[in-house]
């Protein structure tokens, strides 16, 4: 979280301010976004004139991020800020597995299992923050922030799959693909962190951010709903 010091006040202009002096800051971070989650949809589908169905199981991955934040003083060292992060998509894969009813007998499934490629993920957040800002050294401070967060998570998730018959005696059945869908859904949660920048000058710094958001977005799956989480640990670099 490397911070961008606007212009000092005009009563400061001949002296180099120290970071409480500035009315306001912008941040420019790249960093990551880690968590750890697996979840699961199901299906069904008609075929022999039965029913058939499939789970499909999808294991989250941590992704890079982009922040970009600005904010203004308020009173002494109470600060107003405005975040916008965007997790750049990750591509996963999704372990798919169906009960297929016997073509020649009823009530005698089978079993099959596989793996459906290329699922994409990304996510959109917006982080309203207070932060209060306190300078160790003239060229050195932290800030602790919180408050609350938006999310727009995309998802891709499995809505059929393709059956093919192995031959007689009709024992054995593959899933040879499966269909994706794109759903989204936005949701409110919160976020707390900090950051530390030290300014090499009176309008430049670098520093370090780390920030942990939490909600829960309920994504539609034709059938009901599927609960991810959204947010995550997320740290990064910038200036």
């Amino acid at each position: 979280v490397a911070v961008l010091a606007l212009m000092p006040d005009p009563a400061h202009a001949q002296s180099a301010p120290t970071p409480t002096a500035d009315r306001g800051y912008i941040h420019v971070d790249v960093g990551a976004q880690t968590k750890s989650q697996t979840f699961s949809t199901t299906g069904d589908f008609p075929i022999y004139d039965e029913t058939g169905s499939f789970t499909s199981e999808v294991k989250a991955k941590s992704g890079v991020l982009l922040n970009i934040e600005g904010g203004a003083r308020v009173w002494r060292d109470l600060f107003v800020g405005v975040a916008f992060t965007q997790r750049f998509k990750t591509t996963h894969d999704s372990a798919v597995t169906a009960s297929v009813p016997h073509p020649l007998f009823y009530d005698m499934p089978r079993q099959a299992s596989s793996t459906v490629p290329g699922l994409e993920n990304t996510e959109s957040d917006v982080h309203v923050s207070l932060s209060w800002r306190a300078t160790v050294s003239g060229h050195f401070d932290v800030r602790l922030f919180g408050g609350p967060s938006f999310f727009n998570v995309k998802q891709d998730l499995v809505t059929a799959v393709a059956i093919q018959e192995n031959g007689a005696p009709f024992s054995t059945v593959s899933i040879t693909g499966g269909t994706l869908t794109r759903v989204s859904k936005s949701t409110v949660g919160f976020h707390v962190g900090a950051d530390a920048t030290y300014m090499f000058s009176r309008m430049i710094g670098a520093g370090i951010l780390v920030r942990y958001s939490k909600g829960t977005a309920d994504l539609p799956t034709g059938g009901g709903t599927v609960s991810v989480d959204a947010g995550g640990f997320e740290g990064g670099l910038g200036a």
